[in-house]
């Protein structure tokens, strides 16, 4: 799907008029509604001025705020990966009758995440003497009920409810689709009064 130039009079005026920092294109499959990217300037610009835009006219606006000494960073290769493929040459494929040895290894690393649950289970050591008294060790601190959510989880409910702004409904989601943790929006809203 191609893009055309934006050359509505109304719409490509307005954006020719923010200068610098305005782009406007047509999508093709979708001709009466033009995708734009602004500038943080250029808002700025279109906010300080009291333009009217036609109601016909429907504005898709997506603004991306990047600093002035922006660059993309490149990704390094760690020393210690935590896991390690070798990838064995199928020998079926290579051209017969020839002797070939080992001189190495090419290697390519993948960055990722693994979106799992961790469950740990505390087993307290139960001693008992011959009168019958029972001696039971002590748990970790913050470990006072059978079953109850981790520090870690609580940390990443609250920064996706508080940092990110996301509802408690789709964090309840999130954990149940994704790691499967069932949890509750009021849950959620806990772990805010407690943080």
């Amino acid at each position: 799907m191609g893009w055309l130039p934006c050359t509505i009079n109304p719409v490509y005026q307005l954006f020719e008029s923010l200068g610098e920092g305005a782009r406007c294109t047509w999508a093709r499959s979708n001709a009466t509604k033009p995708r734009c990217n602004v500038r943080q300037s250029a808002v700025k610009r279109l906010a300080n001025r009291n333009l009217e835009v036609k109601p016909y006219i429907q504005l898709d606006i997506s603004v991306t705020f990047k600093p002035s000494n922006y660059s993309p960073r490149k990704l390094k290769k760690v020393e210690d990966p935590d896991e390690v493929k070798v990838l064995e040459i199928d020998r079926r494929t290579l051209p017969k009758g020839r002797q070939y040895r080992e001189v190495g290894f090419e290697s390519r690393q993948v960055i990722d995440i693994d979106l799992s649950r961790l469950v740990t289970e505390y087993r307290a050591q139960v001693l008992e003497d011959p009168q019958g008294n029972r001696f039971v060790a002590s748990f970790p601190e913050g470990v006072d009920r059978s079953v109850q959510y981790g520090l870690a989880l609580k940390a990443n409910a609250v920064y996706r409810s508080q940092f990110q702004l996301i509802p408690y409904d789709r964090i309840r989601d999130h954990f149940q689709d994704q790691m499967p943790i069932p949890i509750r929006a009021g849950s959620v809203f806990r772990f805010n009064r407690e943080a």
